[in-house]
């Protein structure tokens, strides 16, 4: 414990400059077929200049399954690697280091989908109302390897690893949720079978890529939903103990569902939500943990890190609003992010804050 915010973040076989992270959110300012922009580049531009350690991407598709939105960033073909490639320069060359989130929405589709969107089982989202067809044990590894095809990517476009998307209802958050994950095969039954998918994915990237790559894990503490199709504290804590042993290089924590009762941007009077999941987790694995969810302050984020066994923290909505908050926060000591945790971010062309639109 005592560690400080500040202070050089060891990751794997990966220095960080400090324990603070631009956690992953949609640009948004991608080519309608996902290429890397100008925009796109201006965008991690600010926030590698705003002094973040660690910079997660938004989420890029590992394959083309016709249902990624338009205007984010992909990686299931290497015709995209040149562009990552500028941004990955873009980041390094201000002293920071990035990874690049890998994942699939599956059945949790806020559009119309254009084919079936997959899953475990043939269970309908609660959320979307669309029912996924299942995957068979031959389509579950065509999967595992467009993960790590689009790891392989990442590594040749010069990324630091890759952060596995676990959460907010999506894909592979529905494989280890049993009340979506109904299979008798290896990839069900327990824990350990509804986890199988991640493992395998882990295993096939640290084996094409090597020790020197980072593997991520993005998971969900809890879905906070009360009805019996959420995934619980009780289950990821099993998940995640059982997932350290595999050899992620960091797990972050997250929560709550995209479209849900309750998401994964909560707002203002909500401070630091993940961190008594988090806390626990943390203290019961060796693999560095990251902590996420309405951190705005200098004085939490280092009371958090000095007081408890968390390893980083991460921030999103108060970086989209001030970029440079973390370059104040080593300049200026105490100052406080003007995020006001609005959310209309999310809801903008491309995710800006509504307060830095014309500006």
């Amino acid at each position: 414990m005592g560690r400080k915010a500040f202070v050089k973040n060891i990751i794997g076989k990966v220095t960080v400059k400090n324990r603070l992270v631009r956690s992953a959110a949609g640009s948004g300012v991608a080519s309608k077929e996902g290429y890397v922009t100008d925009d796109v580049r201006k965008w991690y531009e600010k926030v590698a200049d705003g002094g973040a350690g660690l910079i997660i991407s938004e989420m890029m598709t590992a394959w083309d399954d016709g249902n990624f939105p338009e205007n984010y960033l992909r990686i299931d073909d290497d015709v995209y690697i040149d562009g990552l490639t500028s941004v990955a320069d873009i980041v390094h060359k201000r002293n920071s280091k990035i990874i690049a989130q890998i994942g699939n929405y599956g059945s949790l589709l806020h559009w119309e989908a254009n084919k079936p969107p997959v899953g475990p089982s043939k269970i309908k989202d609660e959320i979307s109302g669309i029912t996924a067809k299942a995957l068979s044990e031959k389509e579950i590894r065509e999967i595992i390897n467009y993960f790590i095809d689009a790891a392989i990517r990442a590594e040749k476009a010069g990324f630091d690893g890759v952060q596995i998307h676990a959460a907010h209802g999506f894909l592979l958050n529905k494989f280890i949720n049993p009340y979506y994950n109904r299979r008798n095969d290896a990839y069900g039954k327990d824990t350990e079978g509804r986890s199988k998918i991640i493992v395998d994915i882990h295993n096939g990237i640290s084996k094409a890529c090597g020790d020197k790559f980072l593997v991520l894990l993005k998971i969900n503490s809890s879905d906070f939903i009360d009805d019996d199709y959420g995934f619980k504290f009780d289950e990821s804590r099993k998940v995640c103990n059982y997932l350290s042993s595999v050899g992620f290089d960091a797990i972050e924590i997250s929560s709550g569902l995209a479209g849900g009762k309750i998401t994964p941007a909560r707002p203002i009077n909500e401070v630091a939500y993940n961190l008594e999941h988090t806390k626990i987790i943390s203290e019961d694995i060796q693999t560095p943990v990251i902590l996420v969810g309405g951190i705005r302050s200098f004085d939490i984020a280092e009371e958090i890190l000095s007081s408890t066994s968390i390893h980083s923290i991460a921030m999103t909505r108060a970086l989209t609003y001030e970029p440079e908050l973390i370059k104040r926060w080593e300049e200026e000591g105490k100052v406080k992010s003007k995020c006001i945790a609005c959310n209309k971010c999310f809801t903008t062309e491309g995710q800006m804050c509504v307060f830095n639109i014309g500006k």
